[in-house]
């Protein structure tokens, strides 16, 4: 039976873009989904000339290099048809078990090897003129329509709604680009108890690893419970409820920080505003982000609005969307994997 490594450095933003794809390679050709965590055994000084050495002779390495490079929690029984992974830190491994098992190898963003060293380098920036390397009209994500509507109807099941409308709103916090105060959750508290005033809505509020103490406590103290339909604050219990918040909206609201939480909410098939704070500073190495911002509001996917302008949305009847109804996770798989496993296969 075929199998697809994940290969895994622990962050769930790095994992999930690989398990879309992975999943969508599951679904398209049968083949089974297993994972391997690594971490580097080699930092500072030392990890350039790591790269070099994986670089010169990756062809001579076997997987007893493997461990000596990478620190491995557990490897898979199976032997591995594709491997993919996200993030720097995986890089080593994915090559030298590609070279080892001799099979199809991708990588999903900009990895600090050479790029031959990989079958396809999935990039959703500008990708150059290498021959191995796409730009991806969207980052990978596992969410799908369908996904999304079934998890949504099981939730609104449980709440029971009725003819309320519910509303999702997927919240990030500070980064590189994206400064959050707290006048900035105090202005969302605000919006979001505004509009439930006006158009008779319930939320459907989820907060996430960076939004912090700080965030979830204002926003706990300001929203009117009343206009809460169900809330999961990360820093309490974090739970996986994202799917399930969408599907069951009729719109969702995510703050612009997250291009993940972004594009989830963009393949769920639902009209998305896309937040900022007062404080966005693309600066330099930003011009991917704004790209990818900027792309799909002029595609109609997003529309993007300053935090304090939220009173002048119609979560009703939002104009001018253009929602995916396909599988964004099937898409980048036919048109820029399925291809290479063609050929290995």
């Amino acid at each position: 039976m075929s199998v697809v490594w994940i290969v895994s450095d622990g962050n769930p933003g790095h994992f999930n873009q690989s398990r879309a794809v992975a999943e969508a390679v599951q679904d398209a050709r049968g083949w089974t989904v297993e994972w391997v965590t690594v971490r580097p055994r080699y930092r500072g000084f030392l990890r350039p000339l790591v790269y070099s050495l994986v670089n010169a002779f990756a062809g001579r390495m076997g997987m007893a290099t493997a461990r000596r490079l990478v620190a491995i929690d557990a490897l898979p029984a199976s032997r591995p048809s594709m491997v993919i992974s996200s993030g720097g830190a995986t890089a080593v491994f994915n090559v030298l078990a590609a070279s080892a098992f001799g099979c199809a190898n991708f990588f999903l963003g900009r990895p600090p090897l050479r790029f031959d060293r990989f079958s396809r380098i999935l990039l959703s920036e500008e990708a150059g003129d290498e021959p191995n390397v796409v730009r991806l009209p969207f980052l990978p994500t596992p969410v799908t329509p369908e996904q999304a509507d079934q998890a949504g109807t099981a939730l609104r099941r449980e709440l029971d709604p009725g003819d309320t409308p519910l509303w999702a709103m997927l919240i990030g916090g500070s980064s590189r680009s994206h400064h959050f105060e707290p006048d900035d959750w105090r202005a969302l508290a605000a919006g979001m108890n505004r509009l439930s005033a006006q158009y008779g809505g319930r939320w459907l509020i989820t907060t996430s690893r960076r939004s912090g103490e700080t965030a979830e406590s204002i926003l706990r103290r300001e929203l009117d419970p009343a206009c809460i339909a169900e809330a999961t604050w990360w820093g309490e219990r974090p739970r996986p409820v994202v799917p399930a918040y969408l599907g069951a909206s009729d719109i969702a609201f995510c703050t612009q920080d997250s291009l993940t939480m972004l594009t989830d909410a963009m393949a769920s098939a639902r009209p998305v505003f896309a937040l900022s704070p007062k404080r966005v500073d693309f600066g330099e190495g930003g011009g991917m982000f704004e790209a990818y911002l900027e792309q799909h509001q002029a595609e109609h996917r997003i529309r993007r609005l300053p935090i304090a302008q939220m009173e002048h949305v119609d979560p009703v009847s939002p104009p001018g969307f253009t929602p995916i109804h396909e599988s964004i996770r099937d898409r980048i798989y036919e048109g820029y994997v399925r291809d290479v496993l063609d050929a290995k296969h």
